[in-house]
């Protein structure tokens, strides 16, 4: 909630005005408190936060709220969690052969 300098609420409508006005001066256009969020969604899962600790960042009870509504912003997470058990598998294989012998399948 924002309120204004003597505490009261501050009209939804007026805020949303006046936070536009921020960001058009800023240079990053048009935007909306609520693109703040999904903004923060989109660069946590990029960095490869995990979807638990996302939701909790969010206030969202379940992860599934989160996946369903950002599911887009959550793609770069799991891509990276996916690269990362390649890598993981890769190595071991690798590491298997190099002991037995053997050769890894193509």
């Amino acid at each position: 909630m924002f309120t204004t300098t003597i505490g009261t609420p501050i009209d939804h409508w007026a805020m949303q005005r006046d936070f536009a006005k921020v960001t058009i001066k800023a240079g990053i256009g048009d935007w909306q408190p609520r693109e703040l969020r999904h903004s923060t969604v989109s660069l946590l899962s990029a960095a490869g936060v995990p979807l638990e600790l996302v939701a909790d960042v969010t206030g969202h009870s379940t992860t599934r709220l989160t996946g369903e509504v950002y599911r887009h912003s959550v793609r770069p997470a799991v891509e990276t969690a996916r690269l990362t058990m390649d890598r993981l598998f890769a190595s071991n294989t690798d590491q298997d052969a190099a002991t037995d012998g053997s050769t890894t399948p193509a």
